[in-house]
């Protein structure tokens, strides 16, 4: 049995089959695609968690080769938080270190509340201490209460001194001052410093 010829005749219908057969194969490719899978879905990316803005006053002095900063950190009203009050001192003379001679802390912190009238004073242990700085690392202390009270004093002021030192600022209008005292030996000459800063004011709502 013979090979049968080609014509010109049978090449037309030759040419559909084949391209039958390519879309044929190409759909089956796409079922195939589909064909129970299913596909990943890309892994949701942790939130950020927000950051909470802090609003800072500062207030800075220098004397000599000291500066001396009294600084308010006051957190977004939205957070609830609390505001913090610090004090600094930053060494920016051109010696490797200093030492400084102070008391328990250089720092001395005093306390206005505007709204009743309120004094707060700062008391602290007196002996010799001796503290050394890096030029341009501040040294830093966090306001922690104070103050002290007498049987003459009212009720609502006693409360309100017991309320600051145990969870900080109550509800009310503020003023703080400061200052930090200290001496330093060089050369076997002594040098004394009192650097005061200035009025820094904060409000702490209810």
């Amino acid at each position: 049995m013979g090979v049968k010829k080609l014509t010109s005749a049978d090449r037309p219908f030759r040419t559909g089959l084949l391209m039958l057969s390519i879309v044929l194969v190409f759909m089956a490719a796409l079922a195939g695609c589909g064909d129970g899978k299913t596909k990943e879905q890309p892994k949701e990316q942790p939130k950020e968690q927000p950051k909470i803005e802090r609003e800072s006053r500062v207030s800075e002095t220098k004397q000599g080769d000291f500066v001396y900063r009294l600084i308010v950190e006051q957190p977004a009203e939205e957070t609830g938080g609390k505001p913090t009050l610090s004090a600094e001192l930053e060494y920016v003379g051109d010696q490797d270190e200093m030492t400084i001679y102070h008391a328990a802390s250089p720092f001395f912190f005093f306390l206005k509340e505007t709204m009743h009238n309120y004094d707060v004073g700062y008391m602290m242990d007196q002996p010799l201490i001796t503290t050394v700085l890096k030029p341009g690392v501040p040294f830093k202390k966090v306001y922690n209460g104070g103050g002290g009270y007498s049987e003459k004093d009212s009720k609502a002021y006693i409360n309100f001194l017991n309320e600051l030192n145990k969870n900080g600022f109550p509800p009310g209008q503020y003023e703080a001052t400061g200052y930090a005292d200290f001496y330093t030996e060089l050369g076997g000459k002594k040098q004394d410093y009192k650097i005061e800063g200035d009025k820094v004011t904060f409000t702490v709502n209810p």
